[in-house]
């Protein structure tokens, strides 16, 4: 049983006057490692002010070294929530002995052999899950394998900033042969065989510069398809 049924019992033990409100906060202290963790109702987690406030308390907490209050939220944010992602990065912090988020590439020891981190990048989104496998590819490394494993990192990026512009460039591309040709996406090599040799039929021989565009389209868009 979870912290909050215990609570919703002892509530219902209140209502009755089986306990009396006194009784009701003293049992509510001890089943509650941190009394106003989380609110008692029938709410959802991530859209209550009070979940995500003690979420950040409990990120604080490990900024002051305040580890047991921290552990102590995380623990109670994931009674209520346990695909909460965010608590699971704040425990592995305290595991790996760091303060802040982005020192998680520094620990000691890999990263991917905690299980808070796997149920981190598990229930993480998409930014969370790259920052975290970012971390991951420099923890549990010497200073020189980290240095290393940097200048890769540095490399892949690089590259992976090349090819992107290079999409985007070829992307250009094909919405201006799309534009010059008037079609779709959705067009078939047929058709574009068909446009591009109905407008060849009508290009003057001495139009060489309107030859080169159509057919710098023509192969654009059939490259693509």
């Amino acid at each position: 049983m979870s912290y909050l049924d215990e609570l919703r019992k002892l509530k219902a033990l209140l209502d009755k006057g089986v306990i009396t409100s006194g009784e009701y906060e003293e049992h509510k202290k001890r089943i509650l490692p941190i009394s106003g963790v989380l609110p008692e109702g029938d709410i959802n987690p991530p859209n209550c002010p009070t979940f995500k406030a003690s979420l950040k308390r409990a990120i604080l907490y490990i900024e002051d070294g305040e580890i047991e209050k921290a552990t102590a939220y995380l623990n109670g944010i994931l009674d209520y929530d346990p695909e909460c992602a965010e608590a699971y990065v704040g425990l592995l912090m305290i595991e790996m002995g760091v303060s802040l988020e982005e020192e998680l590439g520094e620990a000691a020891t890999s990263l991917e052999e905690s299980r808070n981190y796997i149920k981190a990048v598990r229930f993480g989104d998409s930014a969370l899950i790259k920052r975290l496998k970012h971390y991951n590819i420099f923890s549990g490394k010497s200073e020189a394998e980290r240095e290393i494993a940097k200048e890769i990192f540095e490399e892949m990026r690089r590259e992976e900033e090349k090819a992107e512009a290079q999409r985007q460039e070829t992307q250009k591309k094909i919405e201006k042969a799309r534009k010059i040709f008037n079609i779709s996406g959705n067009a078939t090599p047929k058709e574009i065989d068909e446009i591009y040799y109905r407008k060849i039929a009508v290009i003057k021989p001495s139009d060489s510069n309107v030859r080169n565009i159509v057919d710098e389209a023509y192969y654009v868009l059939t490259n693509d398809i």
